[in-house]
């Protein structure tokens, strides 16, 4: 079940990623700039918060913090906007291990059944 819960969470993120790539690659920088600031202000506004309710709720919040940093980077690489990490903390490397084994079984299995697949536009999944 967990393995169908991080392919799921895998392929929406990477497909909402994609549209925000193409999306930023069609605004002047001077916009991309901008919204990337933005993006990063709501974004330590929000890791705030998480910090101060891991330290609220949890006896050893450093722990939930680091997977916190975690996904805040992978969030970005996925945007295209930082680099790969080099090194993360145990929790956060096991689901990492964990979503890396996920995706490599959803292409195994999209390979399988290509034939059994429609074809989608990009305006399919536009929200």
């Amino acid at each position: 079940m967990l393995k169908n819960i991080l392919t799921g969470n895998l392929i929406f993120r990477d497909y909402l990623a994609y549209k925000f790539r193409q999306g930023m690659a069609e605004l002047p920088f001077a916009k991309q700039e901008a919204l990337v600031a933005q993006l990063t202000k709501g974004a330590q506004s929000l890791i705030k918060l998480a910090y101060q309710q891991n330290e609220a709720l949890l006896e050893d919040a450093g722990a939930a913090n680091d997977l916190v940093d975690f996904q805040w980077r992978m969030l970005l690489v996925a945007l295209g906007l930082g680099e790969q990490p080099a090194e993360s903390g145990p929790v956060a490397h096991q689901i990492d291990q964990l979503a890396n084994q996920a995706q490599q079984v959803t292409v195994v299995e999209t390979i399988k059944d290509a034939d059994a697949t429609e074809f989608m536009s990009d305006d399919d999944y536009d929200f």
